[in-house]
């Protein structure tokens, strides 16, 4: 299993989850990536290491290439399942007249850019993480459909064993929406500054938060507090994720464009109602009037705040959390993710 880094990230916990997963199954699995990622520390010590050696630059890049195509010529792995572009090609390059196959798993929509066509997604087999993703791959990169799997992305049930009644059915207080991103352009935390804001002004009230940082944090920061106690709080990196979810009455995402992401499933996961944009693969968690709510991926902040407002009701946001629950329950657990990857490797290897 390769890929750039273990920083913390949503593609990066999806790396460690399944490579966890083989290995519990009683796969040999070896994990390459960068060292120094936060999320070394969660993988198994039956999964076996190796990172590339360090350096920036041209040369840096190349002595990585020649490690990755070193790497597979020696180990003979049965599959190199490759979690970036680049690195599945160089797989694929360097398996050359051997029995290995390379599984490329592909974690968000991208444009399909003429000079981005020919090299990209060349894997044996392709596994998308939604099915918005492979529709992209079909569609818009052409790839043949009969080597596209869509494996849905799944997080492990963080919902089990807490308290799932919404914190605004057990006390008299306003609604908490949380949103859990990076404070990135992709994740437009503007947009949701300016929703909080109208919304807070033009009733029905809410306490809203964001956890995560990133390089529009400061400028964020900025626009909320000029808002004053009607703005958003962003509270900057954060170790307890799950307890901000368990504390919250809706988790929300106001993205310009996502894969599948993982911080709705880990919602849903918590029956927590869900606000999201229709990009993506969000609307396969968030459906529409059922667990939640969907928004144009292009609508202005009033309508964030009109559709935001429409669900916090607190009956409708106890129906849609129970949804949530369903929901997860019966598309996004790990134990059909890890079955359905086996039978992907299965096929490639017959």
């Amino acid at each position: 299993m390769v890929t750039d880094s273990l920083d913390t990230g949503g593609l990066e916990r999806v790396v460690v989850d399944v490579a966890s997963e083989l290995s519990a199954r009683g796969h040999d699995v070896t994990l390459a990536a960068a060292a120094g990622g936060a999320l070394w520390d969660d993988v198994p010590a039956a999964v076996h290491r190796r990172h590339p050696p360090a350096g920036g630059g041209l040369p840096g890049r190349l002595r990585r290439v020649l490690w990755l195509v070193r790497l597979v010529r020696a180990g003979r792995p049965d599959v190199v399942h490759a979690h970036q572009r680049g690195v599945a090609l160089v797989a694929r390059a360097a398996r050359t007249g051997r029995r290995t196959r390379v599984v490329e798993h592909v974690h968000n929509v991208f444009p399909a850019r003429w000079w981005t066509r020919l090299p990209s997604f060349r894997g044996d087999h392709l596994v998308a993480c939604s099915a918005a993703v492979a529709t992209m791959l079909v569609r818009d990169f052409g790839r043949p459909a009969e080597r596209v799997t869509t494996v849905l992305n799944a997080v492990p049930d963080v919902g089990a064993a807490r308290q799932r009644v919404l914190p605004v059915l057990r006390a008299e207080t306003v609604p908490t929406v949380l949103v859990v991103a990076r404070v990135s352009a992709q994740k437009d935390p503007l947009r949701f500054v300016a929703a909080v804001g109208l919304l807070n002004a033009e009733g029905p009230q809410v306490r809203a938060l964001w956890a995560g940082e990133g390089d529009l944090l400061d400028e964020a920061r900025s626009a909320a507090q000029a808002l004053g106690p009607d703005g958003p709080v962003f509270l900057g990196a954060r170790t307890d994720v799950a307890d901000l979810m368990a504390g919250a009455d809706v988790v929300a995402l106001t993205s310009r464009w996502e894969g599948l992401p993982l911080v709705l499933l880990e919602a849903a996961a918590l029956g927590r109602p869900l606000l999201a944009p229709r990009v993506g693969g969000c609307p396969e968690v968030v459906v529409d009037g059922v667990n939640g709510r969907t928004f144009d991926v292009d609508a202005d902040p009033a309508v964030v705040a009109a559709t935001l407002s429409e669900m916090l009701r607190p009956d409708l946001l106890a129906a849609m959390g129970a949804a949530s629950r369903t929901r997860y329950e019966e598309h996004f657990t790990t134990e059909g993710r890890v079955l359905a990857i086996e039978r992907v490797f299965a096929r490639v290897l017959r």
